[in-house]
């Protein structure tokens, strides 16, 4: 961090050089180098600035990207699991078991559903996304009408 501050104030400090320059030799040229110098110094600095926070807004993209994935993946593997339960109590004639399961998921189903309504995309994004980052944390249940 300290270096991507340090370079657009040496460069901004770098004025201090040709201001000496213009303070011990008056004349019209170095103050016309002392104007240039500040000129490409402020472009260098805020090209510079722009860079960084470009490159900050990308990392925050892919990190935001690796989450949705992780979540989308853990999703499809609690799916996954639930399907091979339901297909094994099915392969095992356990037809009440398998109804009783199907109404698990099905409570399952309407609690995601629910939060997907709740209208706040990063309040959604964090709830569905919660499983994967938490590990073993549980949120505790909210009676969502």
């Amino acid at each position: 961090m300290f270096q991507r501050i340090r370079a657009p104030h040496l460069a901004l400090g770098s004025i201090l050089i040709p201001l000496v320059f213009s303070l011990l030799y008056p004349a019209a040229l170095t103050i016309i180098i002392l104007a240039a110098w500040s000129v490409i110094a402020a472009c260098f600095s805020m090209w510079y600035i722009q860079r960084q926070v470009e490159a900050e807004r990308k990392a925050a993209l892919r990190s935001l990207e690796r989450t949705a994935i992780a979540a989308l993946n853990h999703h499809r593997h609690d799916w996954m699991n639930d399907l091979q339960v339901l297909y094994g109590y099915i392969r095992m004639n356990k037809h009440d078991k398998s109804a009783a399961y199907v109404e698990i998921i099905k409570g399952r189903v309407a609690e995601d559903s629910k939060i997907s309504k709740l209208g706040i995309p990063s309040l959604v994004f964090y709830l569905q996304s919660f499983r994967v980052n938490a590990g073993n944390l549980q949120l505790f249940r909210l009676r969502i009408i």
